[in-house]
Protein backbone atom coordinates (compact mmCIF):
# COMPACT_ATOMS: atom_id res chain seq x y z
CA UNK A 1 0.00 0.00 0.00
CA UNK A 2 1.24 3.49 -0.84
CA UNK A 3 1.23 6.22 1.83
CA UNK A 4 1.51 9.88 0.79
CA UNK A 5 0.28 11.65 3.93
CA UNK A 6 -0.19 11.18 7.66
CA UNK A 7 -3.87 10.28 8.17
CA UNK A 8 -4.08 11.36 11.81
CA UNK A 9 -3.14 10.19 15.27
CA UNK A 10 -3.83 6.80 16.81
CA UNK A 11 -6.35 8.31 19.26
CA UNK A 12 -8.43 9.53 16.29
CA UNK A 13 -9.33 5.89 15.50
CA UNK A 14 -10.40 4.29 18.81
CA UNK A 15 -12.49 1.52 17.24
CA UNK A 16 -9.95 0.31 14.67
CA UNK A 17 -7.61 -2.65 14.90
CA UNK A 18 -3.91 -1.76 14.93
CA UNK A 19 -1.03 -2.90 12.75
CA UNK A 20 2.34 -1.52 13.80
CA UNK A 21 5.03 -0.10 11.54
CA UNK A 22 8.22 -0.45 13.59
CA UNK A 23 10.82 2.22 12.82
CA UNK A 24 14.16 3.32 14.19
CA UNK A 25 14.22 6.94 15.35
CA UNK A 26 16.25 8.02 12.29
CA UNK A 27 13.49 6.62 10.06
CA UNK A 28 11.10 9.23 11.49
CA UNK A 29 12.85 11.87 9.34
CA UNK A 30 12.92 9.77 6.17
CA UNK A 31 10.52 10.96 3.53
CA UNK A 32 10.61 7.95 1.22
CA UNK A 33 10.99 4.34 2.35
CA UNK A 34 9.51 0.87 2.10
CA UNK A 35 8.89 -1.34 5.14
CA UNK A 36 6.72 -4.21 6.30
CA UNK A 37 4.31 -3.86 9.20
CA UNK A 38 4.18 -6.27 12.12
CA UNK A 39 1.54 -8.29 10.26
CA UNK A 40 3.65 -8.42 7.07
CA UNK A 41 1.81 -5.78 5.05
CA UNK A 42 4.21 -3.90 2.75
CA UNK A 43 3.95 -0.13 3.06
CA UNK A 44 5.54 2.24 0.54
CA UNK A 45 5.90 5.67 2.12
CA UNK A 46 6.37 8.85 0.07
CA UNK A 47 5.66 11.86 2.27
CA UNK A 48 5.87 15.60 1.52
CA UNK A 49 9.19 17.35 2.14
CA UNK A 50 10.02 18.28 5.74
CA UNK A 51 7.56 15.76 7.19
CA UNK A 52 8.74 14.30 10.48
CA UNK A 53 6.87 11.23 11.69
CA UNK A 54 5.99 10.77 15.37
CA UNK A 55 5.13 7.65 17.32
CA UNK A 56 1.36 7.23 17.14
CA UNK A 57 0.99 8.71 13.64
CA UNK A 58 -1.47 6.80 11.47
CA UNK A 59 -0.24 6.20 7.94
CA UNK A 60 -3.02 4.02 6.56
CA UNK A 61 -6.68 3.35 7.28
CA UNK A 62 -8.06 0.30 5.55
CA UNK A 63 -10.91 -2.13 6.27
CA UNK A 64 -11.23 -1.12 9.93
CA UNK A 65 -7.49 -1.38 10.56
CA UNK A 66 -4.91 1.37 10.97
CA UNK A 67 -1.16 1.28 10.42
CA UNK A 68 0.47 3.07 13.37
CA UNK A 69 4.06 4.31 13.66
CA UNK A 70 6.01 2.80 16.55
CA UNK A 71 9.69 3.34 17.40
CA UNK A 72 11.97 0.52 18.51
CA UNK A 73 14.28 1.09 21.48
CA UNK A 74 17.90 1.94 20.68
CA UNK A 75 21.11 2.41 22.59
CA UNK A 76 21.86 6.04 23.40
CA UNK A 77 24.37 7.82 25.59
CA UNK A 78 22.69 9.92 28.26
CA UNK A 79 25.00 12.70 29.47
CA UNK A 80 24.06 14.38 32.76
CA UNK A 81 26.36 17.32 33.45
CA UNK A 82 25.97 18.65 36.99
CA UNK A 83 27.87 21.94 36.84
CA UNK A 84 27.97 24.87 34.46
CA UNK A 85 31.55 23.92 33.53
CA UNK A 86 30.43 20.38 32.65
CA UNK A 87 27.53 21.71 30.58
CA UNK A 88 29.90 24.02 28.68
CA UNK A 89 32.47 21.25 28.17
CA UNK A 90 29.86 18.73 26.99
CA UNK A 91 28.42 21.30 24.56
CA UNK A 92 31.89 22.16 23.27
CA UNK A 93 32.90 18.51 22.77
CA UNK A 94 29.66 17.53 21.03
CA UNK A 95 29.43 20.70 18.93
CA UNK A 96 33.04 20.43 17.80
CA UNK A 97 32.26 16.93 16.51
CA UNK A 98 28.94 18.03 14.93
CA UNK A 99 27.10 15.39 16.97
CA UNK A 100 23.30 15.77 16.81
CA UNK A 101 21.80 15.97 20.30
CA UNK A 102 18.46 15.95 22.05
CA UNK A 103 17.99 17.82 25.32
CA UNK A 104 15.46 16.79 27.98
CA UNK A 105 15.44 18.49 31.40
CA UNK A 106 18.87 17.61 32.84
CA UNK A 107 19.90 15.15 30.11
CA UNK A 108 21.78 15.48 26.84
CA UNK A 109 21.05 12.46 24.64
CA UNK A 110 23.25 11.38 21.74
CA UNK A 111 23.36 8.26 19.59
CA UNK A 112 25.55 5.76 21.42
CA UNK A 113 29.19 5.52 20.46
CA UNK A 114 31.83 3.97 22.76
CA UNK A 115 34.34 6.73 22.00
CA UNK A 116 31.91 9.37 23.26
CA UNK A 117 31.32 7.34 26.40
CA UNK A 118 35.08 7.11 26.98
CA UNK A 119 35.46 10.86 26.30
CA UNK A 120 32.87 11.87 28.90
CA UNK A 121 34.18 9.38 31.44
CA UNK A 122 37.66 10.87 30.97
CA UNK A 123 36.24 14.36 31.50
CA UNK A 124 34.41 13.09 34.61
CA UNK A 125 31.05 14.15 33.19
CA UNK A 126 28.35 11.69 34.31
CA UNK A 127 27.02 9.56 31.47
CA UNK A 128 25.53 6.15 30.88
CA UNK A 129 24.55 3.87 28.03
CA UNK A 130 20.76 3.40 28.07
CA UNK A 131 18.26 1.51 25.93
CA UNK A 132 15.59 4.10 25.16
CA UNK A 133 12.68 4.61 22.80
CA UNK A 134 13.06 8.06 21.22
CA UNK A 135 10.09 10.05 19.98
CA UNK A 136 12.10 12.12 17.52
CA UNK A 137 15.08 11.57 15.21
CA UNK A 138 18.55 12.99 15.67
CA UNK A 139 18.45 15.69 13.02
CA UNK A 140 21.59 16.61 11.11
CA UNK A 141 21.82 20.15 9.83
CA UNK A 142 24.22 20.42 6.95
CA UNK A 143 25.45 23.92 6.27
CA UNK A 144 28.70 25.04 4.71
CA UNK A 145 31.09 26.49 7.27
CA UNK A 146 34.78 26.78 8.05
CA UNK A 147 36.87 26.39 11.19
Amino acid sequence: MKVTAIRGREDDFPDCARDELLLESDDLARRVFRKKTASGREVKVSLPRNTILRPGDVLLVEDGCIVVVRVVPEWVLVVRPTTFEQIAEAGHQLGNRHIPIQIYDDEIIVAYHPLLETLFQGLEIPCERVLRTLDQPFLHIFAPHMH
